[in-house]
Parts: C-alpha cells; structure tokens; sequence
C-alpha cells in the first residue's frame, strides 16, 4: 500500500524530497513522520475501520497527510471542495470529517454537525521536529488500504462521486507510468489542483508510488509555482494556464525540459501559442475522464495538434451511432471508451450509472469523429447541438472556428426561440474589448449559414467551474 512505499523510501533515502509546497522542500523522512503521527492522533480517537472520512479542502498538502493516515487505518476518505458541500454528498458510510487545527474553513464544526457528522481537529503541535525525527516502522500489514472518493461533473453538470478501489491502484500506478513516464527521478508539478479532482489525485499518488517528488503550490501569483527545479511534467487546466500567462514577463522563465500538459477542457490556438512562446516548447493536451482515466495525450507542434488528438495505444476509444454501432471515419457520432480499472459507475447514483456506463463503454457525453489516420476530434457535448432550422450541428467545431478567426480565448453557441418564438442563435464571447460587427456578422454568416438570427454578448470573462470548465447552463440563461 501507499504509506508503506514512503515509509520505505524514508529508509532508503530519508532526505530525498517528497514535496515541494510552495517552494518548501519536505523530505521523504518528514513526509513519513506527518503521516505516521497523523495516523497514530486518529487511532486514538477511535476512527480505525470501515466507512468515509471527508476532509475539506484547504492546505492540499495537508489534505494529502490526512487522507494517507486514515487510508492507512482502512477507511475511505473523500476531499470536498468547500465546507457548505457536506449537506449534498449523500454518503450514508460517512463517518467523520477531518481537518488540521487553523487550515480549515471558519464555521465547519458546526457545518459537521449540521450533517450529523463529527468533527475531528487535528492539532499542529505534534508536527514539530518531524524533520530530524526516526523514521517510523510502517503500518501494520494486517489493516487494509482504503479507497478514495473522486468527484466529476463531467457528465451532467453535478457532482456525482467515483471510488478508487484500492485493490486496482497498483495498475492505475503502472499506467500512469508508461503514459508519462514518472519513475523515481520525476519532479511532478500540480499546482493548485485539489484532492477532489482526478488530476490532483491521481497523479501524485502515482509519483509517490515511484519514488519521485510532487509539488504543490497555493499561494497568489500562481506562476510562481513553476519555479521548482527539476519539473518534469506540470499538469494545468486551461483557467489555470490562462491566469499563469497573466504573469509580468520578468516573471518567469522559460523551460524547455518540462512537459506542460493541458486536461480538463479545450485549450485554445492563442493560448498554446503564447505558452510555448513563454513556459516551454514542451506543450501537450491531454483528454480523460475521472471515470475512466487518461485516454489521449497529443503533443501541440502546429494548430491542428489542438483539434486532432492522439488516442493513447493502449486505450479503446471508440464513436459510435445511437445503437452502439461503430462508425466510419469522417462520420459524427457518439464517443465511447474503455472505462479505468476498477470504475464501473458512480457511488449512490444506479440510474446516473446506467446512463453512462453500458455494454463495457463509458460513455463521457461527447461528439466525436475519426479520421483516416486514427486522430480523433471532440465536436461538442451530446447535449450542445445547435438546431438550425431543423438540422442539428454539432456546436464545437463552430466555436472553435470562430475562436481561431476573432482570436479570442473562447466562444460558446446555443440555439433557443426567443419570445416571439422565433429561432435563433445565441453566442458568448469571452473578451476584454467588444468586437464590431462589421467583422463580426460575415463570420456568422460563413459558419451559420441560414441561421435566422444571433443574439450576441461580449463577457471579460465567461462563468466557470473551480476545474476552469464553462457553466453553460448558466452561460444560457445569461444570453437571454
């Protein structure tokens, strides 16, 4: 299990680092030592066994020292975004929330016992001198390894909750592995991402699991968490790219030994095109699901890179027709896959489950098509399809096509009646400056042709998800 690979690594090589939390090293010995108090305070407060700890976010390297210990004690842990998230989780096998003294939200004792849950402080002083301590023998074999709860709202919009089943975490290490290469020299960077997404868990758990070093950074100005020596591979959503080249240019340094990998959404020709200028040459998008792992990984060389994606060799990906029929090349249709190891549905939610996961597939909710070569392209959610008089297109490569021509960081199109009953389209520009429309009707007009109609509004900045994901339900109700 986990905590025995950093214990022994704490043996083997005691001052080797583990974390880099914003810019401070910890040593594997210190990491092992925080680990093993932590376990031995939650022993003694009887939490040892079945059921869920939840643990809100705050310091993530915190998160991670907690969640380690009661993994270790046999219980499932689950990080959630905020305190006020703990009424709308449904676990009836929640147990307890758990949180370090002076890192957690003010108020979330008594938001836990509003839950009917109870809460468990863990004080800091016991921390002290855990860098020149012993390194401490490792847990007991005898007490299983607990699973951790990811949350996506990838498919519908809300949160729905994916188990980690331990029993498949040493193949999802090894996957991990081979796709990025992480052995025990890597130095993985993943900022601010949280416990709670698939991106800030998976990929640290898999770098200890190595031998290797993990960085963490949660301090304002965000770019300064590329400063760590050693990076190998730095994982990003696009907001989070977007605040990173917001950075004054004597702010950073180029790097052209790490790999930036983009995932969690659609990464835009201005964007790519200012990172490789200013980060590395290194750029990649990769595509995944918290149900069913990384299943594309493309390296950004030219504009086309950043449509046409690279399925992972080992992986199924598949687009198929409304009956589950594979379709030709150059022919829209529905987006399927091989699900992850141990993944087959959602926690809580059987009627969610068999929307998405059939026949062996998970089904993500995209559009999607092959071409000759293999490479595929995603053409919008199953949902985000416009209907044009009757016909029903598919609205993403519309907005990226708009994207590249305005140069604009992203567009979204929705097809509605407005109060006359009358169809139209509506469109939302994410810029800081208006366009005119004498330049913008004619690319209206070229990429919806026949459209009635448009309804267009300019945002500074278009409402998202703490992932950086677009709220297009929201975006709708704001166009009209």
């Amino acid at each position: 299990m986990l905590p025995g690979k950093i214990y022994q690594q704490a043996r083997e090589a005691p001052e080797k680092t583990a974390l880099f939390v914003d810019g401070q090293a910890i040593s594997y010995r210190a990491f092992a030592v925080f680990i093993d108090r932590t376990r031995r305070y939650l022993a003694e407060q009887g939490v040892a066994g079945d059921g869920v700890a939840i643990l809100p976010t705050g310091a993530n390297a915190t998160v991670w020292i907690l969640a380690l210990a009661l993994r270790s004690l046999g219980l499932t842990t689950l990080a959630i975004p905020t305190g006020g998230s703990l009424g709308r989780l449904g676990l009836a096998e929640a147990r307890c929330v758990v949180a370090v003294s002076g890192e957690h939200p003010p108020g979330l004792d008594r938001l836990s016992a509003a839950a009917g849950l109870p809460f468990i402080d863990v004080p800091t002083a016991m921390y002290a001198g855990a860098a020149a301590a012993p390194v401490p023998e490792p847990p007991a074999p005898g007490i299983p390894f607990g699973g951790h709860i990811l949350l996506t709202s990838g498919t519908t919009g809300a949160y729905k909750k994916v188990l980690r089943d331990p029993a498949h975490q040493t193949e999802d290490w090894v996957y991990r592995w081979q796709v990025f290469g992480i052995t025990e020299r890597s130095v993985i960077n993943v900022l601010n991402l949280g416990c709670w997404t698939g991106a800030g868990h998976n990929y640290p758990i898999a770098t200890w699991a190595a031998g290797g070093t993990v960085a963490i950074y949660q301090q304002p100005k965000i770019w300064r968490g590329l400063r760590v020596p050693g990076v190998a591979l730095c994982f990003v959503f696009p907001q989070l790219l977007s605040e990173i080249l917001q950075a004054p240019a004597d702010e950073i340094e180029r790097n052209d030994t790490m790999q930036l990998i983009v995932t969690g959404g659609p990464l835009s020709a201005s964007m790519a095109e200012a990172a490789k200028t200013r980060l590395t040459a290194r750029l990649y998008t990769s595509i995944g699901a918290t149900e069913a792992a990384t299943y594309s990984l493309t390296p950004i060389e030219s504009t086309e890179d950043l449509r046409w994606h690279r399925a992972i060799p080992s992986r199924k990906v598949e687009v198929v027709d409304e009956e589950g029929r594979a379709l030709p090349t150059d022919q829209t249709g529905v987006l399927r896959l091989d699900p992850g190891k141990g993944i087959t549905g959602y926690l809580d939610d059987a009627a969610t489950t068999r929307q998405f996961f059939r026949d062996g597939f998970f089904y993500p909710g995209d559009l999607g098509v092959f071409r000759s070569d293999g490479r595929f392209a995603l053409q919008g959610r199953v949902t985000d399809v416009i209907n044009l008089l009757g016909r029903k297109i598919a609205s993403r490569p519309i907005e990226e096509a708009l994207e590249r021509e305005l140069g604009v960081t992203a567009v979204c199109v929705f097809s509605a009646q407005n109060q006359r009953a009358e169809e139209e389209i509506g469109v939302a520009i994410e810029t800081d400056r208006p366009i005119e429309e004498a330049r913008l009707a004619p690319l209206l007009r070229r990429q919806l042709p026949g459209a009635p109609g448009y309804r267009v509004r300019f945002f500074p900045a278009l409402p998202r998800n703490e992932m950086g994901k677009i709220r297009r339900l929201e975006l709708r109700s704001l166009l009209h």
